[in-house]
């Protein structure tokens, strides 16, 4: 009997720390301190992101992206923020989260104007007088860079700094006297549903018994558990994580999800230079003059966002 009420202590006491122990390992900056118009941040890293990378986080349908513009892609594109936090974790980076010094509606502004604007990326000085905006072409943090001072009047250009936007680097964002660095982000890596560090085949049963609704889960579980991106927890969730598990698959289907802003027409007035994509994925220029306007985009390879 004595020996019944030790193990029974002992377990109780075990099951105490190791959710002490999980909560305490994602006890950082999570999804509940994100707001629209907040920044992610990379820090230089050799492997990652040699000159470190930003982007501009917005909520769409109960889920948070990252609007950014990458080399990788050629230009401005959406990802999942869950997909843009497994890329520099995998990699060995940390991300961390700024903010803005303003109110959430202004920082809204600058998402709102981050998500309307499309372009291609491009790193290097502009041949104009500062503030010029170059037409269509960014790198990641002259990106956000426009997003405030473009679209909320914020100019997060630090003390010191480049005075071409085009030179503007990740470093400057966060050196900005604008900026507030609220910490590294810790949340739920995909398929690790249960919390603890790693992706089982207990986390693709968690993830299956969700999805007939047999348990609950919060906001990050969910996050976690819908690697395929199509924003519900289904037995084919939990299919992608039990065969990740086993080796079949190393990567999830929501960490390719991409998608740039859809154009069904554009007014373009006055000379502006746009690049766009040839079918090839190669990119190309194209110079418009005077007012005209687009309305059929077929071949430029923008999907729906």
């Amino acid at each position: 009997m004595k020996n019944t009420k030790q193990n029974m202590i002992f377990l109780i006491a075990f099951t105490v720390f190791s959710f002490a122990f999980v909560r305490t390992a994602f006890a950082g900056v999570g999804y509940s301190n994100f707001r629209e118009g907040d920044i992610p941040y990379i820090q230089p890293h050799l492997v990652c992101s040699p000159l470190g990378h930003v982007g501009i986080l917005y909520k769409k349908d109960g889920r948070w992206w990252v609007r950014e513009s990458s080399k990788q892609d050629w230009g401005v594109v959406s990802v999942p923020f869950i997909s843009f936090y497994e890329r520099y974790r995998k990699c060995g980076s940390t991300v961390e989260l700024l903010e803005v010094n303003c109110d959430d509606a202004i920082a809204k502004q600058a998402a709102d104007w981050a998500k309307s604007a499309n372009g291609t990326y491009f790193i290097g000085q502009w041949p104009d007088t500062w503030p010029y905006i170059p037409p269509g072409k960014y790198s990641c943090s002259s990106f956000v860079f426009y997003a405030y001072y473009r679209g909320a009047g914020i100019d997060l250009n630090p003390p010191g700094g480049p005075r071409n936007p085009g030179w503007i680097a990740p470093t400057n964002i966060y050196d900005s006297a604008k900026t507030m660095p609220e910490g590294p982000i810790e949340i739920l890596r995909l398929g690790d549903v249960s919390g603890n560090g790693s992706v089982s085949s207990y986390d693709a049963s968690l993830a299956a018994r969700y999805s007939v609704g047999l348990v609950s889960l919060t906001y990050e579980q969910i996050q976690a558990a819908d690697v395929t991106g199509n924003g519900t927890v289904s037995g084919y969730d939990a299919s992608f994580i039990a065969r990740y598990v086993v080796g079949l698959i190393h990567t999830f289907p929501i960490e390719e999800m991409k998608s740039r802003t859809s154009i069904s027409e554009i007014a373009l007035e006055e000379q502006v230079n746009v690049t766009v994509g040839s079918a090839c994925g190669s990119p190309g220029d194209v110079n418009i003059e005077n007012s005209i306007t687009v309305t059929d985009v077929a071949g430029l390879g923008i999907i729906g966002l």
